[in-house]
């Protein structure tokens, strides 16, 4: 029987035959164009922690991302993942954690990981805002200079404007 073999990153699908001591590969849903956001290592880690709390475990490398393939299925061995952080080491290898003091819980290593490596709010943002800031700082400017000609251009309209008896239209309202 076939195993079910998916990317959690790019949605890559695989159907895996047991074929003597390996396995034929046929690709189900291509995937790939979807990449980790943020340090790719951390990203592998993270998502075999997420995985293994949701009953899959990593079989192998995306050839598509680069990430790793998942499966519920039982079969080929579980791949091992390592990731290095300021404190030490976390590996997860066959549904085992080990972090820099030793054995972990999941949740415990998410922590970890993520307190070093993912993606902060303020990345990026400090520049998005300081320009949004400033275009948002013009805006009212902008839009002074808008009310400004549009009142000048009334007002013009209104001098150059006949009087209402008719015979001299077009004439100035400007009294001499």
């Amino acid at each position: 029987m076939p195993l079910h073999v998916t990317c959690a990153t790019c949605h890559r699908e695989e159907s895996w035959d047991p074929r003597g001591s390996g396995y034929d590969r046929a690709v189900v849903v291509p995937g790939g164009s979807r990449r980790p956001a943020g340090d790719a290592a951390w990203t592998r880690v993270r998502t075999t922690l997420l995985a293994q709390a949701d009953g899959r475990r990593p079989v192998a490398d995306c050839p598509a991302c680069g990430q790793l393939l998942f499966t519920r299925d039982a079969g080929p061995p579980s791949v091992a993942v390592r990731l290095d952080t300021p404190d030490g080491p976390v590996s997860v290898a066959d549904g085992q954690v080990l972090g820099p003091t030793g054995p972990l819980s999941p949740e415990a290593a998410l922590s970890l990981v993520d307190t070093h490596f993912a993606p902060r709010i303020t990345d990026g943002l400090a520049g998005d805002l300081g320009r949004s800031v400033f275009f948002v700082g013009l805006l009212p400017i902008v839009i002074g200079w808008v009310f400004a000609g549009l009142f000048v251009l009334s007002f013009l309209a209104a001098l150059y404007q006949g009087t209402p008896g008719g015979d001299t239209a077009g004439a100035p309202l400007i009294v001499r």
